[in-house]
């Protein structure tokens, strides 16, 4: 439990939105069920989906139905998301029909964690990354695609091309001499 006592857990909601099902690492991560009842509207949501059955929907309504009423019922002083991007559909962590998530997705579910912590927590929200592994293609990889969306949802900035020229890969990448050099 992410609590010490049984009164911090009324003080703390977690949500898992995640593949879980033939020996997906940690092997943890099954529905809690009532048992979280006592600590709501705080508590443990631990949200699986089977390999096959996440389509993109699905995991919305994921989202839709259960995640963000808990944040609402819950009012949040502050919401901390541990971005994991390994859900994608073009991810090698998994089978590639396992799952249809994209980076649409978490582009939308960034922008509805943003809608509740300004409405509850003063816009008070942190993202760091937790996990995606599919970084082959650089910065056209389905990892680096869910990052740009994520973080655009985070910044709140217009849409743009998601395709680089190399030269402007090389730019995006580059140290502080290398730019220099690429000016």
């Amino acid at each position: 439990r992410p609590w010490f006592s049984d009164e911090d857990g009324k003080n703390i909601l977690f949500s898992s939105v995640h593949l879980y099902g033939r020996g997906f690492y940690p092997k943890t991560g099954e529905d809690d069920g009532d048992d979280q009842e006592p600590y709501r509207p705080g508590g443990i949501y631990n949200l699986p989906l089977r390999p096959g059955r996440a389509a993109a929907s699905t995991w919305r309504k994921q989202f839709s139905d259960t995640v963000i009423p808990a944040l609402t019922r819950f009012e949040p002083d502050f919401i901390l998301i541990s971005a994991g991007f390994d859900a994608h559909e073009k991810d090698h962590l998994h089978d590639s029909d396992d799952t249809r998530v994209t980076e649409f997705e978490y582009e939308w579910v960034t922008k509805q964690l943003i809608g509740i912590a300004n409405r509850f927590c003063d816009g008070r929200l942190v993202s760091v990354l937790e996990g995606g592994y599919c970084s082959r293609a650089g910065p056209l990889s389905p990892l680096a695609s869910s990052v740009v969306h994520h973080v655009r949802a985070l910044v709140n900035t217009d849409e743009k091309p998601l395709v680089m020229d190399p030269d402007d890969a090389a730019y995006f990448v580059a140290t502080e001499a290398d730019r220099e050099k690429l000016n």
